[in-house]
């Protein structure tokens, strides 16, 4: 146990890449058991994409970590900001192109938030310490652009008319889906 005080601030900046999976970027037919001699051969649910270009993550955090008393009571203060760019998502399409899903370079996302860390001990003796921790920590994401001028883009389509959606200005994963309208306490659906 560390037994003088301490003050730190730190900050940072980092840069990070992100590359498209293997068999993301060109269609390869799955060969399948042959039938009655016969080869069989289909392509992959998922129409992938040549054009994938490498998603980019820039991120800075400053941050002030204090301790006092002989080490009895401190705390960690970060805030960072986090721009992720040409995000590498699978979204839904229709299955009439004999896909359910393409590949995209899906615009930019950005992250800010802050996170706390406080501690103390309350009782510490030479053979016993009691240390209490708490962490606390907000998060708020945005869509910043989407591609080709779209304003929302559906990640996925779940039962129930329910959707993970990107659209410009909201938190990315949205869940949207439709409402309910009561007349005369029946429940019908809300046709928008």
């Amino acid at each position: 146990v560390c037994s003088s005080d301490l003050g730190k601030i730190r900050a940072g900046y980092a840069k990070t890449g992100n590359f498209a999976a293997p068999l993301t970027v060109y269609n390869t037919y799955g060969l399948g058991t042959p039938i009655g001699g016969q080869g069989t051969a289909s392509l992959p649910a998922s129409n992938q994409n040549q054009d994938l270009k490498n998603e980019i993550t820039n991120e800075t955090e400053i941050g002030l970590e204090m301790s006092m008393w002989k080490n009895r009571l401190g705390f960690d203060f970060s805030v960072y900001d986090k721009t992720s760019e040409d995000l590498i998502t699978p979204v839904s399409i229709s299955t009439a192109t004999g896909y359910n899903r393409q590949w995209l370079n899906a615009g930019e996302v950005q992250n800010k938030g802050i996170e706390l860390s406080l501690y103390g001990s309350p009782i510490r003796t030479d053979n016993f310490e009691w240390r209490i921790d708490v962490n606390w920590g907000k998060n708020e994401s945005k869509v910043i652009s989407l591609p080709q001028g779209l304003e929302n883009l559906q990640l996925a389509s779940l039962q129930g008319c329910v959707t993970i959606n990107a659209a410009i200005g909201e938190p990315y994963g949205t869940i949207k889906g439709s409402d309910f309208i009561y007349t005369d306490g029946q429940k019908t659906i809300d046709p928008t």
